[in-house]
């Protein structure tokens, strides 16, 4: 299995990483009063177009590989940080991981959202890559992002900046359908027949590893960061994205007054991703669904 060898991180300066907080179960959503008919129909081509839109521009997925999400429990870390501080942000993360109905890690669990705070995000992201590059570009397809993100994760001067690995696996077993590093592994095989419109790979987020420049986050406060880090966490976002004009805390850094946290755009997006058939084999077709279910919401 593949190895999530950031031991620089872990090496800095012995602070424990903070146990995940107790499981928060999402409240059931109230129902909107239906519109009448022609009012709903052009509604929802509006929002489709905008969610459409949307999912297109922050999506960034490994090349030639389909739409991930968590297939298993999440488990929040924090290091380098204030102790009340990386509670507080666990604590905010698992809450927005429960309320898509996802398993939080118990305390003690092991992280597979590293969040760690620097001094110089930039320096420390350089180093990190430097001493340990296989764990960001892994050599195994499917499940890491390209050499021109990684330089955008090593020089960016973002307040916050995210490495998101992945998984290709199959929808039956759960099994890799990859093969991974050494010679005298055979391929994984795939025993299924796709159709011409499915496929029975599947893909999952893995591990993501967060760095936090507290020098630039300026006075954002616990609340809206954790809601940040969870969008990332949960969805493959790239960091290059143009979000101007949508209602996501996703803008957080760039209109620090007017994004108080998760909007109900981003809660929104976030499920539909975890709830749409992602199994298509043409991306456009992902992309559909999730702009689908997100334009149905408003039924």
């Amino acid at each position: 299995m593949l190895v999530w060898a950031f031991s620089i991180a872990l090496m800095l300066a012995g602070v424990p990483i903070a146990p995940p907080a107790s499981v928060v179960r999402p409240q059931s959503q109230d129902q909107s009063t239906a519109l009448p008919t022609v009012e709903v129909e052009g509604r929802r081509r509006s929002t489709y177009s905008a969610a459409r839109s949307f999912t297109n521009e922050i999506l960034a997925t490994p090349p030639r590989r389909g739409i991930a999400r968590w297939r298993t429990g999440i488990c929040p870390g924090v290091l380098n940080l204030q102790r009340d501080v990386a509670q507080a942000l666990v604590d905010r993360i698992s809450d927005q991981v429960a309320y898509l109905g996802l398993e939080v890690g118990e305390p003690g669990c092991e992280p597979n959202v590293l969040i760690v705070g620097a001094d110089d995000g930039k320096a420390m992201a350089a180093e990190m890559v430097g001493a340990e590059r296989t764990a960001f570009i892994t050599g195994v397809a499917g499940t890491s992002l390209t050499f021109r993100a990684l330089d955008v994760f090593k020089t960016s001067d973002a307040p916050v900046r995210w490495w998101l690995l992945t998984l290709p696996l199959d929808a039956d077993t759960l099994e890799m359908t990859v093969r991974t590093r050494g010679a005298d592994q055979a391929p994984v095989r795939n025993v299924h027949r796709p159709s011409r419109l499915r496929t029975q790979d599947i893909n999952a987020i893995w591990r993501n590893l967060v760095i936090v420049d507290v020098n630039r986050i300026g006075t954002v406060d616990v609340t809206q960061l954790g809601d940040y880090i969870a969008m990332v966490s949960l969805a493959q976002v790239d960091a290059e994205a143009d979000l101007s004009g949508y209602d996501t805390v996703l803008n957080l850094f760039d209109e620090p007054t007017g994004v108080t946290g998760m909007t109900d755009w981003d809660r929104r997006y976030l499920r539909e991703l975890y709830s749409a058939e992602l199994s298509a084999l043409r991306m456009s077709h992902q992309v559909g669904a999730i702009a689908g279910g997100m334009a149905r919401e408003e039924d």
